[in-house]
């Protein structure tokens, strides 16, 4: 499995708390071709199937002409304390 990490920048300065989004409008692409969808939205909140599996992710997609699902979810990994550019 692939995991991609979102790393953000800011200044603080005035803020009493950040929280990062529990939905987000992303453009997938399909791996093996140039099909593009979107905007799409993934959110923590909603949990499809995935076909074939036991598993559940938050965003499932069938692209045509293909037999196997794309699909994503968004974890929040509490282990990452710094990340390297």
């Amino acid at each position: 499995m692939v995991k991609y990490l979102l790393k953000v920048k800011a200044e603080l300065e005035n803020i009493e708390s950040f929280r990062m989004p529990q939905s987000w409008q992303l453009t997938v692409q399909q791996s093996a071709g140039d099909e593009r969808k979107g905007p799409i939205f993934v959110s923590t909140d909603e949990e499809h199937e995935i076909s074939g599996s036991r598993g559940t992710a938050n965003f499932v997609l069938k692209w045509p002409g293909t037999k196997n699902q794309s699909y994503m979810n968004i974890v929040q990994d509490k282990a990452v304390k710094h990340c390297i550019s």
